[in-house]
């Protein structure tokens, strides 16, 4: 694959990633400063009293989210070279913007969050290898 579209779908992967975190998506929702640091208690809340729609909605959504940017990665970044290394930045990632969540009035912070996204780094990073070796073969 030609550098430019790897550089392209690498860039993509961050504003897909942007658009569903940093971009306001209502003003009514979530007004006030919301935020969670006890892991699995927000997700526990969500199965417990939420739809099973609405769970799989978040738990899926948060996990689907990375796996672009875990696969991009290790395709833009071969240094990187490691799954474990690639989670890592995706983690790493992840924090940062749950941190600049905190800005934002009509945002959740989530420590749960970060937990699913790096789980999808985690998923796109290992596809990327597994693709890669079956190249390879």
């Amino acid at each position: 694959m030609s550098k430019r579209i790897v550089n392209v779908l690498f860039l993509l992967s961050i504003l897909w990633i942007i658009c569903f975190t940093l971009v306001p998506y209502s003003m009514e929702i979530g007004v006030g400063h919301n935020y969670n640091i006890i892991p699995f208690y927000k997700l526990t809340d969500i199965i417990l009293h939420q739809s099973l729609f609405d769970s799989l909605k978040n738990i899926i959504g948060n996990i689907i989210l990375f796996v672009p940017f875990g696969f991009m990665l290790l395709m833009k970044y071969p240094r990187v070279g490691t799954v474990l290394k690639a989670t890592v930045i995706g983690t790493i990632c992840s924090i940062f913007i749950e941190c600049a969540q905190i800005i934002y009035p009509y945002r959740w912070t989530d420590i749960d969050d970060v937990i699913l996204n790096t789980i999808g780094t985690l998923i796109g990073a290992s596809l990327f290898m597994a693709v890669k070796m079956r190249i390879k073969e």
